[in-house]
This record gives structure tokens, sequence and C-alpha cells, in this order.
């Protein structure tokens, strides 16, 4: 009886040998089938990896010539606001400038009339005066006509540096229209934005 149970426990062990190696040798096998299904998985999830980082450093390249194209906006934007400023101020310059040229005009009138026909209750001194302030006031009136052409000289260059400043924002618009190619989403074939 002994006999027999070491028998059955040798029988027991070659069988659990026999099925380990047996299971061993088909875990291999599922390992290899499955491994052939698993690789082109991973290849596939690989590419799209891949796929996804060109996407994205694409979008940070973009980000970064929107973010420099913005900056360069708001410069010309400052320069503008600038310019017009000096040219409101330049403007305003010219309307006192105006303003002062009619009133010597006025008084050039008032004084001329007045000695070519001044009444009976003027002076003598107040005639004179009035005869030495003419040449003060054409005097007056000249350099204020000087200064009003300067003024408008500098208006006319300011508003071409407005120009120039708007111009070249205009030139830079092919750019940025060009852009939109350059703009695309992760899967968006087309280059352009939906």
């Amino acid at each position: 009886m002994v006999k027999s149970r070491f028998a059955l426990g040798v029988v027991a062990a070659l069988l659990l040998v026999d099925g380990g190696v047996g299971s061993r040798a088909s875990a291999q096998s599922m390992t290899d089938s499955a491994a052939t299904v698993v690789e082109p998985a991973q290849t596939a999830l690989l590419t799209e990896l891949q796929g996804l980082r060109e996407d994205i450093q694409r979008f940070a390249g973009t980000s970064i010539r929107v973010q420099l194209l913005l900056a360069r906006l708001q410069l010309q934007e400052q320069r503008i606001n600038t310019l017009g400023a000096q040219v409101a101020d330049v403007r305003s310059q010219m309307k006192a400038n105006a303003t002062q040229q009619s009133e010597e005009v006025d008084h050039l009138k008032q004084y001329t009339s007045l000695l070519n026909s001044a009444p009976a209750d003027f002076t003598l001194e107040s005639l004179r005066d009035i005869q030495n302030s003419i040449p003060r006031l054409r005097e007056n009136l000249q350099r204020l006509q000087r200064e009003g052409q300067k003024l408008g000289a500098q208006e006319a260059d300011l508003a071409s540096q407005i120009s120039t400043e708007q111009a070249r924002w205009w030139t830079s618009t092919p750019a940025w229209t060009n852009w939109s190619g350059r703009f695309q989403l992760y899967g968006d074939e087309g280059g352009s934005l939906p």
C-alpha cells in the first residue's frame, strides 16, 4: 500500500511536470500570438504619438509667430497713436495760428482804415502811434504766416509718417493671410480653420 501510494505520487509528480511544461509551451505560443497582435497596435500608437508631437511643435511655432506679429502690431499701433497725437497738437497750433493771423489782419484793416479816414477827434499822437503800429502788425502777420507754413509742412510730414506706418501693416497683411495654411488642426488635411 505504501508502494502504491508512492507510485501514485510519482505518477502525479510526472503529470504535474508534464502539465507545467505543456502550460509553459502553450503560454509561450499565446505570448507569440499576442505579440503579433500587439506589435501593429504599438506601431500605430507610436505613429499617432509622433503625429501629435509634430502637431504640438507646429502649434508652438505658430503660436510664437502669432505672438511676434501681435507685438509688432502693438508697436505699430503705438507709433501711429503717437503720430496721431502729434498731428492733433500741430493742428491745434495751426488753429491758434490762424486765429492770431485773423486778429492781426483785422487790426491791420482797422488801423489802415483809421489812417485813411481818421475821425476829427483823433489826436496827432494817436495817428502816429497807429502809423507806427502798422509795420509791426505786418511783421507779426508775416511771422505768423511763416509759422503757419511750417506747421502745415509739419502736419504733412506727420501724415506721411502715419501713411508709412499704416502701409507697413498693409504690406504685412499678405503674410498674415498666408498663415491660414499653417494653422492646421490635428486631422485637418485641408489646411484651413473650420
